[in-house]
């Protein structure tokens, strides 16, 4: 980012005062934008280690599963909600949505914005891509497990599945409303100061 050689030519375009106030915001959104990184790093990581951990636990377990397809399809759903967590999170850190070390800073800007826009709408969905496939996986693994008790009553049965399930849709809005505070809290202001430096850059020199 090349904010020391931006300096010259904003003393050309505003009054000094507007140049303070443009470094002192673009400098600030620079700060930002960093701790940003290291946070959509650090949670990628911790992803990536508990995806490895589910995967290597439903696989081994997957092979030793009772011979009941509902246990051995819950398994598997499970494990592709795994891969489809993973690979949307690497989607939406893609190197190519990054901005080149040593950027200028407008082109550092638009950048960002399109990573935080990214990140904002996966955040948004998450019931989708990242609640979904998991808890479903988890109904039907529950529901081969109870198929697997042939003396339990119907009544019991339909109750655990009920409870069960009230228990799953209070998981997917607790998901849904903590990703979306999380989008509104921690992404959203950082992309109204990127859209106010992107319009700094853009606008015309003042008199």
């Amino acid at each position: 980012m090349k904010l020391e050689d931006l300096k010259e030519l904003w003393r050309y375009r505003c009054r000094e005062d507007d140049a303070e106030r443009f470094r002192r915001l673009a400098a600030e959104v620079v700060a930002r934008t960093d701790r940003f990184e290291s946070a959509i790093l650090r949670r990628d990581r911790i992803e990536w280690a508990a995806g490895v951990l589910v995967l290597a636990l439903f696989g081994g377990a997957l092979l030793g599963a009772p011979g009941n397809a509902a246990v051995r399809l819950g398994h598997v759903i499970i494990m592709l909600g795994t891969v489809l967590i993973l690979a949307v999170m690497e989607w939406g850190r893609r190197v190519d949505l990054k901005p080149e070390p040593g950027a200028p800073l407008a082109e550092f800007a638009a950048a960002e914005l399109r990573r935080i826009d990214r990140q904002i709408a996966l955040l948004r969905n998450a019931i989708w891509w990242y609640a979904a496939p998991i808890l479903s996986g988890a109904m039907v693994f529950l529901y081969g497990i109870l198929s697997l008790v042939p003396e339990l009553p119907r009544a019991t049965f339909y109750t655990f599945l009920a409870g069960f399930f009230a228990c799953i849709l209070l998981a997917g809005l607790i998901i849904v409303r903590g990703n979306s505070r999380a989008a509104d809290r921690d992404l959203v202001p950082l992309r109204e100061e990127l859209t106010a430096l992107i319009a700094a850059l853009e606008d015309k020199p003042g008199d």
